[in-house]
């Protein structure tokens, strides 16, 4: 073996080495985000701490109690920089709940100043409220139309059971009350358009007044009988306190979504309970700033936005570059080009929102407003596309990526064989019928590649939304039943700014921080799910077009 050969051998140990170690950190990253999303869903049981009783934590109720419940979350050595100890203080982090009561969800207590019982207290129940934060509680009483039901008696669950089924059937009657309220301030708001132009015009406004005075009646007939079932839906009461000693307040069983016994689950009964609030995340809409509910409008914003985002990239990327490979000549001017569109590449997320601030809402979505929806600005003092919307967010981000596109297309362009290009010219194509009928099929799986990975860096930006239509809640989606189905002009969710909501503008961070894991792990679920559908779609295309390029 010569010297030559003895180099070049290390060298791919080197490289394989540092193919290695990408995908060993690729692994570990998604291993522990896995594992730390995953975990935010499993029950856990509750457990009862004594503590000294200098230690004691106070309510807002005025009481203090050395003995509260809680599930344990970490255990973190407390190291003084510079100092050597030889066994550093465990301080451990418990869940407790019941933000309402101790104007937090954790507290941190020492392991040598704890006492954790082993006995579980089966009656400990973990609620999540609808206006609230979750209560971990032991119930004393629940009072269904005058008559009582203590915890103990056999009747007690399938009363509570009775209880919310009639809950959630008052919820539903005030949602579709809702919907019907929403639906009245549309009609509303074109009827106070229509009685602007007549005013404008000098025409006769009777029907519009009649008209507005009609739906104003309807929405207050509609939001008395709103109050009237929130009053029915709050009517019954569960007595509980937060600990054995602790305070003890009434929670209207109206305020209740969900309840469990943590301490009386069976591992199947945990994995049901695990399962169920997988789907409850991922299928409800965030309650109480983000820190409570699900992610259900948030994962449909990130999806319809992308979607939209991939027909102006794919249609621009695919016309430029077209032009750059096809028709333009290799002069001063087109090297310029391909230097622009990769210096493009490299410009940071945030110049393009500030871009679409400034140019895409404020220039062009103010001439588009004052153009054909002035009257519309002027009756309701609303703008249409002159604020951040689903379309301007889509615009921004496709213009971002816009490089990747175009510079893969190239790259499938160039690979396709020059044989196929003088066989489509020696039939009497035309130079375009040649691009259209034969080149572009054949480099489709390339362009599908460059759509993949615009979708994979557009789903996850962050930055640019914030200036172009992300928000941190809304009230409706932005696609539904509805026409036009898809509403271009609204505000929506995003899973990455979710994240950074929960991350950095939370009211608990503690709280907050395992719903960063559980949200970043459906982020990734979500972007890996749309680029497999393209690969999915391009492998098709690949055995469609066959011509060993690719």
């Amino acid at each position: 073996m010569n010297k030559q050969t003895t180099v070049g051998e290390s060298r791919v140990w080197i490289t394989a080495l540092g193919l290695a170690l990408g995908l060993a950190m690729t692994i570990i990253i998604l291993g522990l985000i896995t594992f730390y999303g995953m975990r935010v869903f499993w029950p856990k049981n509750v457990v009862t701490v004594s503590v000294p009783q200098e230690l004691a934590i106070q309510d807002t109720g005025g009481k203090s109690s050395n003995r509260y419940l809680g599930i344990e979350m970490k255990r973190v050595e407390k190291k003084v920089p510079g100092k050597s100890e030889e066994k550093a203080p465990v301080s451990v982090q418990f869940y407790t709940a019941n933000r309402h009561a101790y104007g937090g969800s954790f507290v941190f207590v020492l392991e040598e100043q704890l006492t954790i019982e082993n006995e579980l207290n089966k009656n400990v129940m973990l609620i999540e409220r609808e206006t609230d934060s979750r209560a971990m509680v032991l119930p004393v009483k629940l009072i269904i139309d005058d008559k009582e039901y203590l915890p103990e008696s056999p009747e007690f669950n399938s009363a509570l059971e009775k209880a919310l089924d009639y809950v959630n059937d008052k919820r539903d009657q005030g949602r579709d009350i809702q919907d019907e309220l929403h639906d009245l301030d549309i009609e509303l708001k074109d009827y106070q358009l229509d009685l602007f132009v007549k005013k404008r015009d000098g025409l006769d406004t009777s029907l519009e007044e009649k008209e507005i005075a009609r739906i104003q009646k309807l929405a207050d007939e509609y939001s008395a009988a709103k109050n009237k079932l929130l009053e029915e839906q709050n009517k019954d009461t569960l007595v509980v306190k937060i600990s054995e000693s602790g305070m003890s307040y009434d929670l209207s069983v109206g305020n209740i979504i969900r309840y469990n016994f943590p301490n009386r689950l069976s591992t199947g009964g945990k994995f049901a309970l695990f399962c169920d609030n997988i789907w409850e995340y991922v299928s409800s809409w965030p309650r109480e700033a983000n820190t409570e509910g699900g992610i259900f409008p948030a994962i449909i914003g990130t999806l319809v936005m992308t979607l939209i985002m991939c027909i102006p990239v794919t249609f621009f990327g695919v016309i430029a570059a077209i032009y750059l490979h096809e028709y333009a000549k290799d002069n001063l001017l087109t090297r310029a080009v391909r230097i622009a569109i990769n210096n493009l590449a490299g410009v940071p997320s945030i110049v393009f929102g500030a871009f679409g601030l400034g140019f895409l809402i404020y220039t062009v979505g103010v001439g588009i407003d004052d153009f054909f929806f002035s009257d519309w600005k002027a009756a309701t003092n609303e703008p249409v596309f002159g604020t951040g919307g689903l379309i301007w967010a889509s615009l921004t981000l496709a213009l971002m990526t816009l490089p990747v596109v175009i510079v893969s297309t190239e790259e499938a362009l160039a690979s396709v064989p020059n044989g196929l290009r003088e066989g489509a010219m020696g039939c009497g194509a035309t130079k375009w019928q040649s691009i259209w009928t034969i080149i572009l099929p054949s480099s489709m799986p390339g362009i599908i590649t460059g759509m993949i990975l615009a979708m994979a860096r557009g789903a996850g930006e962050v930055a640019p939304l914030m200036l172009v239509g992300v928000i941190k809640v809304v009230h409706a989606l932005p696609i539904d039943m509805t026409a036009p189905f898809i509403h271009l002009d609204q505000k929506f969710m995003h899973l990455g700014f979710h994240i950074y909501d929960l991350g950095f503008q939370s009211p608990d961070s503690e709280a907050a921080k395992p719903m960063v894991y559980a949200t970043t792990l459906f982020l990734i679920l979500t972007v890996t799910s749309l680029n497999l559908a393209g690969i999915i779609i391009r492998q098709r295309l690949r055995k469609k077009y066959a011509t060993g390029a690719f």
